[in-house]
Parts: C-alpha cells; structure tokens; sequence
C-alpha cells in the first residue's frame, strides 16, 4: 500500500530500480499516479529527497537513500529498463552535451548554443527577476 518514486537519475533508475517504482523528476513528480496515501521516495540526494516530499503534504512520506546493492542484499526484486524511461522524457540529462568533456568539439558548441539561448526560453515574469549586472 505504499507509491514508491525514484528520483535518482534517469540513467541510474534505467539501471536498476525496484520492481514497480515509478520514475519521478522533481518539476514533473506532481503529474504522477498516487495511489494512496503513503509514499516511499527513493533518492541519491536527501536534499532533491525532501523537496519532493514537500509536493505530498498530505501524504506520509518514508525517505530511502539506500542503493541497488544494499536493495539486492535485502532480497527486494530489481529491474532494469534500458529504455525507460524514454529519452524524451529524460530531462536530466543533456544528449547533445553529454561527451563534450571529451574532446568533441561539435558537443562544446552544441552546449554553448544551449547555454546562451536559455534567456530566451524564459517567459517575461522569469526574466524579470534576473538583476543583470551593470557595465
């Protein structure tokens, strides 16, 4: 009776996760299913943890940081999902940029080009809380 949802890494949930978690990214974990009135948060980082828990304030909420290995050791079934989530929805991780560190100069430019153009992704309420510095 619990809804359990992971909010690892995309990659680290494709991985390996517990049978029937779904997979949950912060700005999105408000559209998920919730079952009933308990829910389990499985996470890498305590502080995503408690922000996320903060989207269910009538709900109990248990907070796991434990890993596949110590999840595998307790006998809990794991699964993984080489593509789920699917890559449409992985907006964790950047595709193009990812081997940019690596020498590939079209993946530099590629992040660059995304770099700058984040202002203009911005609707007017967003940008106007931006101070930009005076020359």
């Amino acid at each position: 009776d619990v809804t359990i949802i992971d909010v690892r890494s995309s990659q680290e949930y494709r991985d390996g996760h517990l049978k029937n978690a779904a997979w949950g990214i912060r700005p999105r974990v408000n559209k998920l299913e919730i079952k009933n009135n308990t829910v389990a948060i499985i996470a890498s980082d305590v502080n995503i943890a408690d922000l996320v828990a903060k989207e269910f304030p009538n709900h109990k909420i248990y907070i796991s940081l434990c890993r596949p290995d110590e999840w595998r050791q307790a006998g809990l079934d794991l699964v993984s999902t080489p593509d789920f989530p699917v890559d449409e929805d992985r907006i964790d991780f950047l595709f193009h940029t990812h081997d940019r560190h690596s020498g590939n100069m079209e993946s530099a430019r590629e992040y660059l080009r995304w770099e700058t153009g984040l202002i203009d992704q911005m609707d007017e309420q967003e940008k106007s809380t931006l101070q930009p510095l005076k020359p």
